[in-house]
Formats: structure tokens, C-alpha cells, sequence
């Protein structure tokens, strides 16, 4: 579902490694593996298949609390029971909606646009083989924005808060994760979610509160 730009390999001692060397000498090559580092540390989180989390970058300092869609406590949980995502890193995920888009969530009509200031926002957790753990993974968070924000993703703004990851993850980000469009790094966010009527992937009949 990603595309990535891909850096054709060359192996030294051999003659076509002069190829590399046009590529690393034009700029090429390190604008391909900044664009790859973003795009692959999304993945990782999110749950893409990928095998070479060692190239992604640490942030710089601790991140903060969550913005958009703090106060999901107050929202509505749409599922009965913990959904296994495997759009989310195949952990467990709780979804909250908003006052302002639980009728459109909720309503049947998967043609019915969600209003603007819709909050969507999904709790998960780590697996624990067959059930969700109580050690929590990251949030993720859709709002419907104005007209305009991103004609492309249907104007939803997207984000992903981990205030303390856990595993491998906590050495590749010990500072926590928070990204929040129109960053680069949620880009994988909206590409997955453009597969989905109105952008959004309701929870499984099965597991409805409605």
C-alpha cells in the first residue's frame, strides 16, 4: 500500500558500482533515504510489513500531551469489544466518536459525509497473544477538517501520539512519537484510510455497540 523510492543496490568491487557513486555524488540518494526514513518509521508503527526498523531517525526531544482529541473519554466507544487491527500494528483498538460525527458512524449510510469537526480517534493496545494486554501502543486520531485542508485525503487531518513506547520501539523512539498532519510521517495514515468508503474503516459488525 506504501510506495517507496528505492535506490538501485550495487555491490562493491564490482563494475557497475560507478552507478552509486552518480547517484550519491548528484544528491540523489540521501533525498531518497530522508523520504524512506519518514515513510518507513510510520510503517513500523502502523503496522506495514517492513524489515529494517534501524533506519529510522530519533526525535529530538520528549513529546507532549495529546492534542486533538484529548478528551476521546468523553466520546462515544463504538465497539462492544477490543478490535484486532491489522491496520494498526495488530494490536487491539477501543474507537471513540465525537458528538459531532456519531450519527454519520453510526447511521448505516456509508454515503453520508461526516461533518466538519468530526473526531474519530482509536485507543490500542499491545497483544497478548489472542487478547489485548494492558500495556498501551499508540492512539491514533482523524478529525474532519474545512473544505480545502487536504482535498486530497477528503480534508481529514491525521495523527499518532505513543507518549511511551514499549519494546523495541521504546530504543528506536525513547522520546515518544507525535505526528500530526500535514507531517510527512502520517502520509501512510492517509494513504491506508483513502481505501476505505468516506476514508474511514468502521468497526466490524460483530463488535458494534450500535
Amino acid at each position: 500500500m506504501t510506495e517507496f523510492i528505492t535506490v538501485r543496490p550495487t555491490r562493491f568491487g564490482q563494475k557497475n558500482a560507478w552507478h552509486r557513486d552518480q547517484i550519491i555524488s548528484s544528491g540523489y540518494y540521501l533525498a531518497t533515504m530522508k523520504l524512506y526514513q519518514l515513510v518507513l518509521a510510520t510503517c513500523v508503527l502502523a503496522g506495514c510489513e517492513t524489515k529494517a526498523p534501524n533506519a529510522v531517525k530519533k526525535q529530538a526531544s520528549t513529546v507532549g500531551e495529546l492534542n486533538v482529541g484529548a478528551d476521546f473519554s468523553t466520546y462515544e466507544k463504538v465497539n462492544k469489544s477490543a478490535v484486532r487491527s491489522q491496520d494498526h500494528g495488530r494490536r487491539f483498538v477501543d474507537t471513540y466518536v465525537n458528538a459531532t460525527g456519531l450519527e454519520a458512524y453510526t447511521d448505516g449510510d456509508e454515503a453520508k459525509p461526516f461533518p466538519v469537526g468530526s473526531i474519530i480517534v482509536k485507543t490500542s493496545w499491545e497483544a497478548e497473544g489472542d487478547a489485548p494486554s494492558q500495556i498501551p501502543g499508540p492512539t491514533f486520531v482523524m478529525k474532519k477538517m474545512e473544505p480545502g485542508y487536504s482535498s486530497e485525503n477528503s480534508d481529514w487531518y491525521f495523527a499518532m501520539h505513543w507518549k511511551k513506547p514499549v519494546g523495541s520501539f521504546a530504543k528506536q523512539f525513547p522520546n515518544g512519537v507525535y505526528w500530526e498532519s500535514p507531517s510527512p510521517q502520517v502520509k501512510y495514515c492517509a494513504k491506508c484510510h483513502n481505501g476505505y468508503d468516506r476514508q474511514v474503516g468502521l468497526v466490524p459488525e460483530a463488535a458494534r455497540s450500535w
